[in-house]
């Protein structure tokens, strides 16, 4: 707050202060309910075996929020009193990230789509609040001990409690990024603890939990300073990018900075031996191939071994590769088998395989990528050269 505005309220009438007293008492009003609105409706997401009570119950949490504090465009609280807010929503969401209220609550886990729905809804909500005018933000120092908080817990004994901190701590980086919130403008010291106990879940013994704090330092901003960025990761992705979990690989993979000096270590995923890394591979190698960070012959090479894998879902990866390729070359087909060394009249050399079987695949890439997603409805392995009546190599 401006000095001009502090002494203009050191200087307020007796009847103005009692009015700002009625209002902070109407806050606290509103908080408590919002307060107790949560408890209740968390303990229904978690207690509840019908999938619509559940949707319910979260769309009457964020009817509430609504109803209790508006917009963020009218009847908005002084900051301390949004700052409060915040610590309100933390301190509730402890009924679902903390073992010790969640887990005697239910034994089992809700459906992941309700439970990450709400989760989603939470985070959207920390971010909105952070993201406000200086009027209604929660203070750099409230999100300071929300973050210290996180990373004391993080260390929780059960792996489903570890797992779902770093999942909401995720989130909201995520919501941070979509909001285009620079992360080291929220406290560099809240920042630090978070960084050092995610490295730390990177050891984790569970795999989904190390797999998701990879993810989450993946949301990590550095402002205007990419070097610094890619020297405090590029040891982990690249430690990462050969755990013994396949659940870690894909979510390093997803993660790491593509460059021509990480582009070796990518190319090496889509031949990993777990399916779903190969997928995570295909999806950064569709983002080198427009970059033309890696070589013609090599894509060529890369998108073949794609589309002849046995696995669907890494099929449909190589298929968006070929998409984005086709795209650089305009859907030019000709061209695009010109691309990998064909000449008109003149017989292939090398790579003749690759690229027939390549132009082949270009002539059915509506049916392949059409729907824009990657995803076939139909087999997309490749047909053997007689079979489409090309020539015999």
């Amino acid at each position: 707050m401006p000095p001009s505005s502090r002494k203009s309220r050191r200087c307020a009438e007796p009847g103005a202060v009692r009015q700002s007293n009625t209002a902070e008492a109407g806050w606290k009003q509103r908080m408590d309910v919002f307060r107790q609105k949560l408890q209740t409706q968390l303990k229904v997401i978690w207690m509840a075996n019908s999938e619509q009570t559940r949707v319910d119950a979260v769309e009457d949490i964020r009817r509430s929020f609504y109803s209790l504090f508006g917009n963020g465009q009218e009847g908005v609280p002084e900051q301390a009193l949004c700052a409060e807010i915040g610590h309100v929503v933390f301190s509730t969401m402890s009924i679902v990230i903390l073992p010790e209220a969640a887990l005697q609550v239910r034994a089992n886990l809700p459906d992941k789509e309700s439970y990450v729905e709400t989760m989603q809804m939470m985070a959207q909500l920390v971010v909105r609040l952070y993201a406000g005018t200086d009027a209604t933000r929660i203070s750099r120092t409230s999100m300071f001990h929300v973050l210290r908080n996180f990373s004391d817990n993080m260390n929780a004994s059960s792996p489903g409690a570890r797992y779902r901190i770093v999942q909401f701590v995720n989130l909201i980086l995520k919501g941070f990024l979509e909001a285009e919130i620079v992360f080291s403008h929220v406290g560099s010291n809240g920042e630090n603890f978070l960084k050092k106990a995610l490295f730390d879940r990177t050891y984790d013994i569970n795999s989904k939990v190390a797999a998701m704090a990879v993810e989450t330092i993946g949301h990590f901003q550095f402002e205007d300073d990419v070097a610094q960025r890619t020297r405090a990761f590029s040891v982990l992705w690249f430690r990462m990018q050969d755990h013994e979990s396949h659940l870690v690989r894909a979510a390093a993979t997803r993660t790491i900075q593509v460059t021509p000096q990480s582009a070796p270590a990518i190319v090496r995923r889509a031949f990993d031996r777990h399916p779903d890394v190969r997928v995570a591979g295909f999806e950064v190698i569709s983002d080198m191939i427009a970059a033309k960070i890696v070589k013609v012959q090599l894509r060529s090479h890369l998108l073949m071994t794609g589309l002849n894998d046995q696995n669907a879902l890494v099929r449909a990866a190589a298929a968006t590769c070929l998409q984005v390729w086709l795209r650089d070359c305009n859907n030019d087909y000709a061209g695009l088998v010109n691309d990998v060394g064909v000449e008109p009249g003149k017989p292939l050399f090398a790579n003749k395989q690759i690229g027939m079987e390549i132009f082949d695949v270009a002539q059915d890439v509506k049916e392949i990528c059409g729907n824009g997603s990657g995803v076939s409805s139909t087999d997309t392995r490749m047909r053997s050269p007689n079979e489409n009546n090309l020539p015999a190599q």
